[in-house]
């Protein structure tokens, strides 16, 4: 199962143990679907899966680790990124120099 599908039921499950509310806010979302999708894909309360342990944090794709979350509070609790400086992320220099270098990875 790929990652996108394992997070879109996931968060199914989720929005149904939480019988349509919002983790944090406790507001009733709209949940995606095929139908709805052109009207409700950017609406504040449509649910969205959560990580409770940040993937950048080390959180893992699992049925504790994912919640149903409204987008406004999903998009809420997380702060934007940093700039991205040379100083502040090597590593990232670092990758991108590999991938560039090794695997070709650049414009098409």
């Amino acid at each position: 199962v790929s990652q996108k599908g394992a997070m879109k039921r996931l968060r199914r499950r989720a929005f149904e143990r939480q019988g349509g509310l919002c983790y944090w806010c406790k507001q009733e979302m709209i949940l995606k679907t095929a139908e709805n999708a052109s009207e409700v894909w950017n609406h504040p309360r449509v649910c969205t899966g959560d990580h409770l342990v940040w993937k950048a944090r080390g959180g893992k794709l699992t049925e504790d680790n994912i919640v149903a979350a409204c987008g406004e509070c999903n998009f809420k609790r997380h702060p934007p990124l940093p700039e991205l400086t040379k100083l502040d992320w090597p590593w990232l220099e670092q990758l991108v120099h590999n991938r560039v270098h090794w695997v070709g990875w650049g414009p098409w």
